[in-house]
C-alpha cells in the first residue's frame, strides 16, 4: 500500500513535521528538504521546526538560536544593513537611526 504524506509533513510513515519552508511552501515529502529553500531567517536544507534553532546558521543580518535578532550592523524589522552613520557610530537597533 503507498502512502501520500499531507502537506506539512514527511517521511516513511508521515509524522516528521516539515520545517520554516519558504512562503509557507510544503517540504519534500520524502526527506524533508524545503527544496524551494527557507524562509526568511532560516537557512539549510531542512528548517527545524521541532526545536526552532538554525542549525545551518542564520542568514546574513541575523543572528541568536533563532535567528531572530539583528546581527551586528544591521537594523530594523527586516534586519537590513546600516548605513554609514556620522562618526561612525552605530545605528540604533530599535529605529535604524543615529
Amino acid at each position: 500500500m503507498c502512502t501520500t504524506c499531507n502537506d506539512g509533513y514527511f517521511g516513511s510513515a508521515c509524522v516528521n513535521l516539515c520545517g520554516h519552508c519558504l512562503d509557507g511552501g510544503p517540504c519534500n515529502k520524502v526527506n524533508g528538504n524545503c527544496d524551494l529553500g527557507c524562509d526568511s531567517h532560516w537557512t539549510g536544507e531542512q528548517c527545524n521546526k521541532t526545536t526552532g534553532v538554525c542549525s545551518n546558521g542564520c542568514q546574513p543580518g541575523w543572528t541568536g538560536g533563532l535567528c531572530d535578532v539583528c546581527d551586528k550592523g544591521y537594523a530594523g524589522p527586516k534586519c537590513t544593513k546600516c548605513g554609514r552613520c556620522f562618526n561612525g557610530e552605530p545605528c540604533k537597533i530599535m529605529n535604524t537611526t543615529t
